[in-house]
This record gives C-alpha cells, sequence and structure tokens, in this order.
C-alpha cells in the first residue's frame, strides 16, 4: 500500500487535542463548543482507528501487490506493535498503583489504607492496566468516576469506568492554563423506529448536560467538585508507543515478505538453456 507525505502527517503526529475559547460552559453556548469540537474529535477518531487495526495486524503489507510472479506474493505482519504495547504495559503496570503520604499524621496514614483498600474493592490494578494499553495505543485514553448511590459495605463508595477515546472526550479553555471545561461521553442508541439516535452527556465541574441530536433534554446541577472525566495521554504529543516507528515496522514486514518470495522464487525457478548441448 503506498502512504503519501500527507497520509504520514495526518497518522503519526498523535492525536489533536480539543480546545474552545470560551472560558466557561453554560446552556447558551455549550451547542456551539461541542459542534467544534467533534469536528476534531472525528478526526482523531479515523486516526485511533487505523492505529487500533494496526495493533490487530491489519498493517499496509497485508494490501501488497506484486507485478512480477504476482502468485508468489508472501505478507508477512511481523506483529512488533502489539509486542511494544504489551512489554510497556508490563514493564510499567507490573505491579499494582498505590497510594502513600508523605506526613507523619498517623490518622492520614489509616485514611489513605482505608482509600487503598476501595482501590481494591473496586478492582482498580486491573482497570489501570487496561486503561494503560488504551492511551499507549491510542496516545490518550478516558476514565469517569461516579458515586455508588446504592454502597455496600462490601463496595467502595464510587465506581471507575474505563472509556474508549473513540467515545469521550475533554475540551480545554485556550485561556493560561488550558483549564479543563467540559467533559463529553458520546453513546448511539438505536430507537423504536430503527433510527440511530446520538447522545452526549457533558459534564462540566457544577454541571450536567444531556443532549441528544443536538438538543438539550436534560440540564443540572451535581456535588463532584469537578469534572469527572479524566484524560490520560501517554506524552505531550498524544502519540501512541509504537506510532514514532510505524515506518519501520512496516520495512520490517516488506523485509520478510521478500525473504520469503525470494526463497519461494528460487526453489520454483526454472532454468532455461539456449544454443547450448546438455549432456
Amino acid at each position: 500500500m503506498s502512504e503519501t507525505t500527507t497520509d504520514i502527517l495526518k497518522v503519526y503526529a498523535g492525536r489533536t487535542r480539543i480546545f474552545s475559547p470560551y472560558t466557561s460552559v453554560s446552556s447558551d453556548n455549550i451547542l456551539s463548543i461541542l459542534g467544534s469540537a467533534m469536528i476534531i474529535h472525528a478526526k482523531n477518531v479515523g486516526e485511533i482507528n487505523y492505529l487500533d487495526g494496526y495493533r490487530k495486524g491489519f498493517q499496509p503489507i497485508i494490501n501488497r501487490t506484486k507485478d512480477v510472479r504476482p502468485e508468489i506474493n508472501n505478507k508477512i505482519v511481523e506483529n512488533r506493535a502489539d509486542e511494544i504495547i504489551a512489554f510497556k504495559v508490563g514493564y510499567e503496570y507490573g505491579e499494582p498503583v498505590a497510594y502513600v503520604s508523605k506526613s507523619n499524621d498517623k490518622t492520614a496514614s489509616s485514611e489513605l489504607n482505608a482509600f487503598n483498600d476501595y482501590m481494591g474493592l473496586e478492582g482498580k490494578y486491573a482497570k489501570d492496566s487496561l486503561l494503560a494499553q488504551l492511551f499507549k495505543t491510542y496516545g490518550n485514553a478516558y476514565r469517569l468516576v461516579l458515586p455508588d448511590v446504592e454502597q455496600k459495605d462490601d463496595s467502595a463508595p464510587f465506581h471507575i469506568y474505563n472509556l474508549d477515546p473513540r467515545f469521550a472526550f475533554v475540551v480545554y479553555s485556550t485561556d493560561i492554563g488550558n483549564k479543563p471545561l467540559m467533559g463529553v461521553i458520546i453513546s448511539y442508541v438505536i430507537d423504536k423506529d430503527n433510527k440511530q439516535i446520538l447522545r452526549e452527556a457533558c459534564y462540566t465541574d457544577t454541571e450536567y448536560f444531556l443532549i441528544v441530536n443536538g438538543v438539550i433534554v436534560e440540564h443540572k446541577y451535581h456535588y463532584y467538585g469537578s469534572i469527572p472525566l479524566v484524560e490520560y495521554d501517554c506524552n505531550p504529543q498524544y502519540q501512541g508507543e509504537f506510532e514514532k516507528v510505524i515506518p519501520m515496522l512496516n520495512a520490517i514486514n516488506l523485509i520478510d515478505s521478500d525473504c520469503v518470495n525470494g526463497i519461494e522464487q528460487f526453489i520454483q525457478a526454472i532454468m532455461v538453456f539456449k544454443n547450448v548441448d546438455i549432456e
């Protein structure tokens, strides 16, 4: 598969962070902010889909064509992309993340112990590993934390959810400090008439908006104290771990495939003699 310079820049430059010139979100401007943000988000989704397929083994060598002896066209995928992600996640998140205090205050230590217990009850270690796989593959990922309104004695007072970056994003202000303005969770549902409905749940630090097909259908205040949707990025460029070396990985696939082609072509070679007597 041929790749133009434009394609390379589009895919390998990392995801685009979403900014808005507004300093706050209200029912008056949220649709405008969301409309502009969705354009950038759609671009990011296209790149994420490419990276997702690449890690799964759908790499350019699969679409390779061969003009000379096209019947011998081996397409070898040496999936180093998946190996890179597996190594990085295992190396950095091989042990559970625990919270410690630098204070000598015994009360703080006991509270932290209780907090770590809550994290264990919520299965945060496994969720951290899965979250790392997401942002190390795509460049960024999202986590949603909501209170557990039906808390039981053997559960944490909150729920932790890992979100696919294709269905979530955070909008930041262009003002100094780039404060997060709003977290957005996207979902698609099918109504009774078999029509697809776009639902966008938007959280600010004090308010919640539910927008269905571009119309605000719910607006209320919440008591979380901050935006419950948090963005995790792999690096400041929002690039996945193998994204920078995709050209090299493509070259490895090409070399492997040509090596197998060369062996097969040599074995199947036909020797032709012209004007030569053979005993």
